[in-house]
């Protein structure tokens, strides 16, 4: 699954984090181990925040580039992985 911030055709900017919502954590999800990457120590925060309000018992772990985020997943795979894509050393889609 891949996600960018320019909603997906058919989907209004205002709805998009709403069908992301519906789309990764809906009832019967399974994922509880979530990797969050992004060069923007901001960004970052204010993903883990929106997600921790909505789904407390999930584990979030950050990583501020594409090695740091390498060495993350080499210890624990996440069961899911949101990645910006320009990031300095390894972009996220190198990742």
């Amino acid at each position: 699954m891949s996600f960018s911030s320019k909603p997906p055709p058919g989907i209004e900017r205002s709805g998009y984090w709403r069908w992301i919502n519906r789309l990764i954590f809906g009832r019967n999800s399974s994922y509880k181990r979530i990797l969050v990457v992004d060069d923007a120590e901001l960004t970052v925060d204010c993903i883990e925040e929106e997600i921790k309000k909505n789904y407390p018992d999930f584990h979030i772990e950050k990583a501020y580039d594409g090695e740091e985020a390498l060495r993350k997943i080499g210890t624990n795979l996440p069961d899911l992985l949101i990645t910006g894509i320009y990031m300095p050393v390894m972009s996220g889609l190198q990742l």
